[in-house]
């Protein structure tokens, strides 16, 4: 009975010893990037949404992101005005609401 114990457990260990390597490995294998907004005409404490701009940088970004690459959006400390009007539109659905239609979506990412 403590042999089949004993097996149990090592089997047991091994199997979260490779779960643990395994995520480990995918974590190292996967690619990070910084991405400074101030490079896109991104600047803090403008008196101008800066929705358009936004918009326009995420997509140039998405083009030349990788598969599994992630990403790291740098702003400049400061406040950042997003104008509903300027803003990218989406329909959304929103639980418990009755609303439909689109929305303006401050940054918006996908």
């Amino acid at each position: 009975m403590l042999n089949k114990f004993q097996n149990m457990r090592k089997y047991i260990i091994n199997i979260l010893a490779l779960m643990l390597f395994l995520t480990t490995n995918i974590e190292v294998q996967a690619q990070s990037r910084q991405i400074s907004m101030k490079d896109y005409g991104i600047l803090p404490n403008q008196s101008v949404s800066i929705a358009p701009k936004l918009a326009e940088a995420l997509a140039k970004i998405k083009q030349t992101q990788g598969k599994h690459e992630k990403l790291n959006l740098l702003f400049e400390k400061g406040t950042y005005l997003f104008d509903a009007k300027d803003s990218p539109k989406k329909v959304v659905y929103i639980s418990n609401h009755d609303q439909v239609g689109r929305r303006s979506i401050g940054i918006l990412l996908e």
